[in-house]
């Protein structure tokens, strides 16, 4: 036997019952039957072939299985066809949610997608050009998954400007089950962690060094997971800019209580220290300055450090104030620049300090030192020209004269003396005697 079909160009069958899909529209199936040795017969039948549904056929998922919400599910439709040869279209909705999982997609390529945790009913729907449509369920259940937390800002190894706040971005973070409740950031990790904020985007300004940023992220059913950058945040020197006093004008030996303002440009915020010194005439006196909003400073943490210090000018002229500022560790701290003004001091002094009169009276000091040198010279002159009429005197008195004539030669015994040598002569003896006399200079 044979079947045929006036809208087929080929046999359909060949054996006495068949099953067999024939195309849409009128058909005049026809059996022919032969013997082989005699003509063949033959008997026709028409059939009205109305059209058909696209057929579906699904590879994936298979019904009843079980995932976890943070893992995909595969849909593969590419097998599913349509008899009638039209374009179809697949569709894929859930029970528990209010959104189609696939929506009219092109079934020649297969799907995966995420689903949140539950009990799925999975309704699948191919529909053709002619708007026939054929539909088929399956069931999934999607298991609880914890949330996945991803710092999308700062990077890792980003380096932050001295001053400039972190961006802390968090909205990659996210949760198959969408059921994320709870977004913390936290500055290091562990038990020494510091919580930082509690918002999916914050900003927030860091001291200078390097920082471990943390993100927890938290969904509802408790289940956590955590992210991680590491980054490093410059600092920056402090530098005066400016200082302000008041008053203006002092005036000398009246107590005065000077305000002194210094304008600090530190762009990481870390200057801990700023201290002066009011000076005249080598009286210094030390004092401090905060911002702190305290001691006369208007605003805390404004960047403007005020401190008060109590001043006596001893003369009039001018006061000096000297500011410096510090920031960084304590045990090795980085100085600012070493700003100075004056304030004008007016008045006769009264309470002249004892610097200031020495510098007063340096002539008078000079003077009387040049004084005592030219007495000190005159009496040194009086004395040694006494000490020389001295001397003169007492070389005038060892001059002597001759022997009388009754006196007998004692240095000579043999000789017995004539006329001629009966005065004796010393004048020799005496200038012999005499070299033996120390000098001026030598009695000096």
């Amino acid at each position: 036997p044979v079947w045929t079909s006036d809208q087929l160009s080929e046999p359909f069958g060949g054996d006495w019952e068949i099953q067999a899909r024939l195309p849409n529209g009128t058909n005049v199936v026809t059996l022919t039957v032969s013997d082989g040795t005699n003509p063949p017969v033959s008997d026709s039948i028409t059939l009205e072939i109305s059209k058909s549904a696209p057929i579906l056929v699904l590879t994936s998922p298979s019904n009843g299985i079980e995932v976890v919400s943070d893992e995909v599910v595969l849909f593969d439709p590419q097998q599913s066809w349509d008899p009638d040869g039209d374009n179809f279209t697949l569709s894929v909705t859930s029970d528990l949610l209010s959104e189609p999982i696939l929506d009219a997609v092109d079934p020649s390529f297969w799907y995966s997608r995420y689903m949140s945790s539950g009990d799925h009913t999975l309704t699948f729907t191919v529909t053709d050009s002619d708007g026939m449509s054929r539909s088929e369920t399956r069931t999934i259940k999607v298991l609880a998954s914890p949330p996945i937390a991803t710092i999308s800002s700062p990077l890792e190894g980003q380096t932050i400007s001295p001053g400039d706040s972190v961006l802390l971005d968090g909205n990659e973070s996210w949760d198959a089950d969408e059921d994320i409740v709870l977004y913390r950031w936290y500055l290091g990790q562990g038990s020494t962690a510091v919580l930082l904020n509690e918002t999916v985007i914050a900003n927030q300004t860091l001291l200078p060094g390097n920082h471990l940023i943390s993100l927890q992220v938290k969904d509802s059913r408790g289940a956590s997971t955590w992210a991680f950058a590491n980054i490093t945040v410059e600092n920056s020197w402090p530098v005066l800019d400016d200082l302000l006093m008041e008053p203006g004008i002092l005036t000398a030996g009246e107590k005065s209580t000077v305000t002194v303002r210094a304008f600090v440009i530190d762009a990481d915020m870390t200057t801990w220290e700023c201290v002066g010194w009011a000076s005249q005439g080598g009286i210094e006196t030390n004092f401090s300055l905060n911002d702190d909003g305290s001691g006369g400073d208007g605003l805390a943490g404004d960047s403007t450090w005020t401190g008060q210090v109590s001043v006596t000018p001893g003369r009039d002229g001018w006061m000096n104030i000297q500011v410096v500022c510090r920031d960084g560790p304590t045990d090795d701290p980085r100085l600012s620049n070493r700003l100075s003004s004056t304030i004008k001091v007016e008045g006769a002094s009264k309470e002249a300090s004892f610097f200031d009169l020495i510098m007063d009276s340096a002539l008078i000091v000079v003077l009387g030192l040049m004084a005592l040198l030219l007495v000190g010279g005159i009496l040194l002159s009086i004395v040694r020209k006494r000490r020389l009429e001295a001397d003169i005197e007492m070389i005038e008195s060892w001059g002597v004269g001759g022997f009388s004539e009754e006196d007998e030669d004692p240095f000579d015994e043999e000789k017995p003396q004539t006329e001629e040598t009966s005065e004796v002569d010393f004048t020799d003896e005496v200038e012999e005697e005499s070299t033996d006399i120390p000098s001026m200079p030598d009695l000096e």
